[in-house]
């Protein structure tokens, strides 16, 4: 987003911003910049990946002969104005994206009458990347949401959904349906899923899933995928999340330690999300397993049971295994060590009362392991972690209403 406000403002800044996904040719990137753009005939601008099956209400769709006016608009023309307008870099970049953005205000303002002519053009698979910030949609993960409100979309389709919940209605609503039944790529699954829980919250729980399991149980997507699909998994997962639904999570389990060595983000993620503390026996093995072989990767499993020492017994016999582990560098566990104070706390700052009681835990744990390790190669660490607890456990002095603290 900041570098979309950056165009906005500054029209002479030149960034690349789009490309048109193509099925029929390999895209080749510029030497100045790192989008690439595409000036192939518009019946060849279709997405790698293919559509699962056939929407459900496509072939059904008769678009009205002639198209209501409102305003003066015809969502038809609207339409093929974003088809053919490209988010090139050069002097005319930021008034594209100024002509983007109001053809998606000019679709919506249509209403109703649009919903057939953009069930139509979705059925067509056609995309275009907007290049707006990936990070913008990523950043509500945390909590299994997802940003939905755009100035540019991040792509052409993701802005006709948008589109199309912001028209809304029951036949609005259907569209969403069909395109999340019949595609094949899990950042639509993800936005779908976000867009639908805008309008009607857990009324489409169960189909999500059934997609979203399904597409996590193909093929890895592999080839030249642009920003947004080569995080499929990513968006799957995250829906997982979003309902905490753990029938995945055996599945997941098998697929944490990727042929690499390393792990699997996405799926470290959901797991310890959803199973919480249940996730320790999982993350344990995960921990133990020969295939794991860097510092990285141990640290990554290590890392993501520390919000559980203190709560959960395994947690903290796992964390002294760690602690233990010869093969661990001592970076690695100083960086470790460094988490175990604060990571898990409902407000660092300020513990809370359940915040204390698991400050405490840990510092007993942490005391009981150091006073039978008093050689350990990070015994200053863990004395530092320990009158770091130490610090936290005492609550801050009442300030005066001038801003200062009593007794300063």
């Amino acid at each position: 987003m900041k570098i979309l406000l950056a165009i906005l403002i500054a029209a002479s800044v030149g960034f690349a911003a789009g490309y048109l996904v193509v099925a029929s040719r390999p895209v080749s990137a510029s030497p100045v910049v790192s989008v690439t753009v595409t000036n192939v005939p518009k019946k060849s601008l279709k997405m790698d990946i293919p559509l699962r099956r056939k929407m459900a209400s496509s072939t059904n769709v008769v678009p009205p002969t002639v198209a209501p006016v409102i305003g003066g608009l015809d969502p038809r023309d609207v339409l093929q104005r974003l088809e053919q307008t490209k988010l090139r870099p050069g002097p005319e970049q930021s008034q594209s994206i100024r002509r983007v953005i109001q053809l998606f205000e000019d679709l919506t303002d249509c209403g109703p009458a649009a919903l057939p002519h953009i069930r139509e053009f979705l059925v067509r698979n056609l995309e275009a990347d907007y290049e707006e910030d990936t990070d913008e949609i990523r950043s509500g993960w945390r909590d299994g949401g997802m940003t939905t409100d755009f100035l540019l979309p991040p792509s052409l389709r993701l802005g006709l959904l948008r589109a199309v919940q912001r028209i809304g209605g029951s036949e609005g609503e259907q569209i969403l349906v069909d395109v999340l039944n019949s595609t094949g790529r899990g950042v639509e699954v993800a936005y779908i899923t976000r867009l639908l829980e805008e309008v009607s919250p857990q009324k489409y729980k169960e189909p999500v899933l059934a997609t979203t399991h399904e597409l996590l149980m193909r093929p890895a997507l592999s080839g030249e995928l642009n920003r947004l699909d080569r995080r499929d998994q990513e968006w799957l997962f995250g829906v997982l999340r979003l309902y905490q639904d753990v029938t995945f999570a055996q599945q997941a389990q098998a697929r944490l330690i990727r042929d690499d060595g390393t792990v699997d983000g996405s799926v470290l993620s959901y797991l310890s999300a959803t199973l919480q503390g249940k996730s320790v026996p999982f993350l344990t093995l995960a921990y133990q397993d020969n295939r794991l072989t860097n510092n990285g990767a141990r640290f990554q499993v290590a890392y993501a049971t520390l919000r559980y020492v203190g709560v959960e017994s395994a947690a903290d016999q796992f964390l002294q295994s760690v602690l233990s582990d010869s093969k661990n560098s001592k970076g690695m566990l100083g960086d470790l060590i460094e988490e175990i104070p604060q990571r898990g706390l409902e407000n660092r700052r300020e513990p809370t009362e359940q915040d204390l009681q698991i400050l405490a835990a840990r510092q007993v744990m942490l005391e009981q392991f150091l006073a039978g390790n008093l050689n350990h190669r990070q015994a200053d660490e863990l004395k530092k972690a320990i009158r770091r607890i130490t610090e936290m456990r005492v609550p801050p002095k009442p300030r005066k209403e001038g801003g200062g603290q009593r007794g300063s």
